[in-house]
C-alpha cells in the first residue's frame, strides 16, 4: 500500500508538468597509484552518480530543475533551481529565480536582446551573517564575437571591499569569418581590488583552438601556472595530453597526463596516466561511465 502511495503521489507530481525530462550518468573508475617516495602502490575504485530532472508548464514561464549527486564516502550533493519568467517579450524577459546552484539565493534575471547585442543582468539576494542580507550582481555582455563579464558580491559592503571580478572573450573565428576554424579565441579575466595600489589582483589569460580533429588551449595565470591541452580524433578513438606546471619550477612542479577515450555500446571509456612531479605521484585509471 505505502509503494502503491509513493507511485500515486510520483504520477501526480509529473502530471502536473507539461514537460519533464530526466538525465543522469554512472561512472566506476579503477584506479592503480605509485607513490614514489615513500614508496608504496594503492589501488581504489571510485564511483560517482548523478541525477537530474528539469519540468516546466506547457510555455516554460515556470519550471524547476534539481540535480543530485553521490560519490564515494558517500558524499551527497544537491542543487536546484525555481524560475518564473514574469515578463516575457522578444527585446526583455524578466525573471524571477530562487536555489541553491552556487549559494542560496532568490535572484530577479533581466535578460534583454537587441541584435546584434545581448545583455543578461542578475541581482541575487543572499543570506548574510552580519547584515542577514546582502547583494550580488553579475552582467554579461555580448556583441557579435565580443563577451565581456562583471561579477560582484556583497554589494552593500562594496565601500569596504572594493573588488570585482571582470572577463572578457574574443571570438576570433567569428570576426575574422574563418571557415575552415571552428574554434580560435582568447580570453581574460581578472580580479580587482581597488583598495590596493595594484588593483589587479588575480589574472588568467587564455586561448584556444580547434582546426579539424584538433584542438587545444593555453592558459597563464599570475600564480605563474601554465596549462596547456591539445588532442584529436580520430574514428571513434580521442587521444590527447594535458601539462601543467609553475614556469619558474618547470620539472619540480610539472604534472603531465595522457589519455584515450572512446565509446563501446552505451559505455563511454576513457583510459589515462599521469605523473605529478611536485607529490612524486604516477596514476593510471580506467573511468567507464553511462549517461542517459
Amino acid at each position: 500500500m505505502r509503494k502503491l502511495l509513493v507511485l500515486l503521489v510520483a504520477l501526480v507530481t509529473v502530471a502536473a508538468f507539461a514537460a519533464v525530462n530526466f538525465s543522469g550518468s554512472f561512472s566506476v573508475t579503477p584506479t592503480l597509484t605509485y607513490q614514489a617516495s615513500p614508496s608504496s602502490i594503492t589501488f581504489d575504485v571510485p564511483v560517482f552518480g548523478s541525477f537530474s530532472i528539469r519540468g516546466t508548464n506547457s510555455d516554460e514561464t515556470t519550471g524547476l530543475s534539481v540535480s543530485i549527486g553521490l560519490g564515494s564516502g558517500p558524499t551527497w550533493t544537491f542543487t536546484g533551481r525555481i524560475w518564473h519568467k514574469l515578463y516575457v517579450t522578444d527585446p526583455l524577459t524578466i525573471t524571477l529565480r530562487a536555489g541553491n546552484d552556487t549559494y542560496k539565493y532568490v535572484a530577479s534575471i533581466f535578460n534583454m536582446k537587441f541584435a546584434p547585442i545581448s545583455d543578461e543582468l542578475a541581482l541575487y539576494i543572499v543570506p548574510d551573517a552580519t547584515s542577514v542580507v546582502d547583494f550580488n550582481l553579475s552582467n554579461t555582455f555580448s556583441f557579435e564575437f565580443l563577451t565581456v563579464g562583471l561579477t560582484i558580491e556583497q554589494l552593500l559592503e562594496f565601500d569596504t571591499h572594493k573588488s570585482f571580478e571582470l572577463s572578457a572573450e574574443l571570438d576570433l573565428a567569428r570576426a575574422l569569418a574563418l571557415t575552415d576554424v571552428t574554434t580560435l579565441s582568447v580570453s581574460f579575466t581578472g580580479g580587482f581590488d581597488l583598495t590596493q595600489s595594484v588593483p589587479l589582483k588575480s589574472w588568467t589569460v587564455g586561448a584556444a583552438f580547434g582546426i579539424g580533429a584538433i584542438s587545444g588551449s593555453v592558459s597563464f595565470d599570475d600564480t605563474n601556472k601554465l596549462k596547456v591541452g591539445l588532442s584529436t580524433t580520430v574514428d571513434i578513438l580521442t587521444v590527447g595530453t594535458s601539462i601543467d606546471a609553475d614556469v619558474t619550477d618547470l620539472m619540480g612542479t610539472l604534472n603531465v597526463e595522457g589519455y584515450a577515450s572512446w565509446t563501446t555500446g552505451v559505455i563511454s571509456n576513457r583510459a589515462s596516466v599521469k605523473w605529478e612531479a611536485g607529490s612524486q605521484k604516477l596514476t593510471a585509471a580506467w573511468k567507464l561511465s553511462v549517461s542517459f
